[in-house]
């Protein structure tokens, strides 16, 4: 996998649809943005969704269309598609 980029978030901003992450995506692999309320509670990720990369390496936009008002962190996680 050395070739393949690392699930990293490009971009995000606010929007009147909710909060959007930005990320490349290579096809074969679904990603997951999650988000946790801390830190402290990083084993507590919560998905936002999930997508799938296809064609070529492509830029993905996902929306927390439910933002907390409070603080959240969000990471990608990846994986190979079934």
């Amino acid at each position: 996998e050395g070739w393949i980029p690392m699930p990293t978030v490009l971009s995000e901003s606010m929007s009147p649809e909710g909060f959007q992450l930005v990320f490349p995506a290579v096809p074969g692999y679904t990603y997951t943005p999650q988000f946790a309320r801390s830190l402290s509670e990083s084993n507590h990720w919560v998905p936002v969704s999930s997508t799938n990369g296809s064609g070529s390496l492509s830029i993905l936009t996902v929306t927390d269309a439910t933002p907390d008002p409070a603080v959240r962190f969000y990471r990608l996680a990846r994986q190979p598609s079934p």
